[in-house]
């Protein structure tokens, strides 16, 4: 997971190495510096294919998790993805265009289809911090304002909600759709037992 770190490192090391100004300019001695690096030229193949997967990787990434999968997904990616040189790269960027492809044949003509699951994790985040302290014993009525997180609310959607939606609609829509939370279930459990702590006094009572 941590490969793009280390080829971004190597990539300045060599280039430190192929540089007299820059190590001069640091205040070090050219032969130190060799031989603390010089065995790194010896991956420069190497480094230069991964640089080039993850540059068509991380292209990829970016276009499907910003743009979705729609139909023109796999001509625009193509257009945006660099054009590498190493057979590996070559290969991973076909068939990741290939991989596009097959899955935008699903979407209709004006359909974008989510191709990440971070827009919702995104969603939830906001749901949670809205929610606050209430979010934390399940689904409540506030799941009906995920709706305002992903929209553009205008003063006129506002104003025609506020007045065609009642508040019992609300209520009714909850009871059908939502189930108890766990709060609400703790709180008939505590009813429960404070019930037979107060009929037990009786009951001996009686006996």
């Amino acid at each position: 997971m941590n490969v793009d770190v280390l080829v971004e490192w190597v990539q300045r090391s060599l280039r430190l190495l192929d540089s007299r100004k820059a190590i001069r300019a640091a205040g070090w001695k050219r032969a130190c510096v060799e031989a603390k690096l010089g065995w790194l030229r010896a991956f420069g193949p190497q480094v230069r294919r991964w640089a080039e997967m993850l540059a068509v990787a991380g292209t990829t990434e970016h276009y499907v998790r910003h743009e979705g999968i729609h139909r023109r997904a796999p001509a625009e990616l193509a257009a945006a993805l660099p054009k590498p040189t190493t057979p590996a790269a070559r290969r991973l960027r076909k068939q990741l265009l290939e991989f596009v492809q097959e899955h935008s044949r699903q979407a209709h003509d004006d359909e974008r289809l989510l191709g990440s699951s971070e827009v919702l994790e995104s969603i939830i985040g906001k749901f949670k911090n809205l929610a606050g302290e209430r979010g934390q014993h399940g689904l409540t009525g506030m799941a009906l304002s995920i709706g305002a997180l992903v929209g553009k609310p205008t003063v006129t959607n506002v104003q025609t909600a506020m007045t065609e939606i009642t508040t019992q609609q609300v209520w009714d829509w909850c009871r059908s759709h939502l189930g108890p939370t766990v709060q609400g279930v703790r709180a008939k459990v505590r009813h429960a037992l404070n019930l037979e702590q107060e009929r037990k006094p009786f009951l001996l009572q009686s006996g």
